[in-house]
């Protein structure tokens, strides 16, 4: 009994054994095997070879479902971010070829509207919907993106909002704040415990910044951290990846930091954290320390995208993930629950 519990536990190695015992094979390797395993030009061992690498390759998977592009236009190279407030989501999306920017809004995350006039902008890193104000990091707009004003460019990589009139904004080497709406910044540290990067997905939720990943001149980056207070960080992982069998070359094996599409953190499903690879892969999370990785039901799905954007959002329990290119299914949203 305990050597059947043994090959039970042991998917491949039972499938092994079932093999030999249906086709009345010696699995032995022999120097010219006869519809054994290793012959794969004969029927039976064809159809060895195929039932065994489909258990090998066969890993979780998730269903996905496309919606057409939002947004007016396609280019692989387009920059999107994206903020929630109350119930709607907000996406500022930029026109990599003239380098001009539109703020859209929706309440379901597949219907957009635009909202307001195209501002002159190319970067994504500062992007917060306030009670009263939209910050970008080189314009702002009082009246819903109806008219835009310049200001001082905001430096950092990414901005993550904790309230409807505060921030902070996550940089090399520093992190800042802003109580007004992002009229003013003040420094919070010059030496924020996370490692020096130019790039980063950040969330806020649950009273905490999080921050995924980046990258340096040198350096891709696939840690986790956390803070309270923008100051004092602490690392939950120092390399997110999955664990257990994903299935040899499956969408999940190929996760890399230039791969990444986004990053979203929940309290409302049963995983916490989840990062979502540009085929679709879905890296989860209950500690942001065991990850499990579920592959899309279908492998068409490619951003063409590989720049650090966080380009993921939660509504509810429904998980979206915008892309920007001409490939396939551009968009997707999948239910976590």
């Amino acid at each position: 009994m305990k050597f059947l519990n043994s090959i039970f536990k042991h998917k491949l190695t039972f499938s092994f054994y079932l093999v030999c015992m249906l086709f009345s094979q010696n699995c032995r390797v022999d120097e010219k095997p006869n519809g054994s395993l290793l012959d794969q030009g004969t029927p039976e061992g064809f159809f060895i070879t195929s039932a065994l690498f489909e258990i090998i390759r066969k890993g979780p998977t998730r269903s996905w479902t496309s919606f057409s592009t939002p947004f007016t236009s396609t280019n692989p190279s387009d920059l999107l971010s994206l903020d929630r407030k109350n119930q709607t989501t907000y996406a500022l999306y930029v026109n990599s070829f003239n380098n001009t920017s539109i703020v859209y809004s929706s309440n379901d995350g597949t219907n957009f509207s635009k909202l307001g006039v195209t501002v002159n902008t190319a970067n994504t890193n500062v992007f917060s919907v306030f009670n009263t104000r939209i910050q970008l990091s080189n314009n702002y707009s009082g009246d819903s993106g109806g008219s835009w004003t310049p200001n001082t460019a905001i430096s950092g990589f990414c901005m993550v909002k904790d309230s409807d009139t505060s921030a902070y904004v996550l940089g090399n080497g520093f992190v800042n704040k802003t109580v007004d709406e992002g009229a003013n910044f003040t420094l919070v540290t010059g030496s924020p415990g996370f490692s020096s990067r130019s790039s980063g997905l950040c969330t806020y939720k649950n009273g905490k910044i999080f921050l995924f990943g980046g990258q340096s001149s040198d350096s891709n980056f696939f840690d986790l951290w956390e803070s309270t207070d923008g100051n004092n960080w602490t690392q939950i992982s120092s390399s997110v990846k999955p664990e257990g069998n994903s299935g040899f070359y499956r969408p999940c094996d190929y996760f890399s930091n230039s791969r990444i599409m986004g990053f979203a953190y929940s309290e409302e499903t049963e995983y916490k954290y989840h990062v979502i690879g540009n085929n679709l892969a879905l890296l989860q999370s209950k500690d942001g320390k065991s990850w499990q990785c579920t592959n899309p039901s279908y492998n068409a799905y490619y951003s063409g995208t590989n720049t650090i954007s966080n380009r993921a959002v939660l509504v509810g329990k429904r998980l979206f993930i915008y892309g920007t290119s001409s490939y396939n299914s551009q968009n997707a949203y999948t239910d976590l629950e």
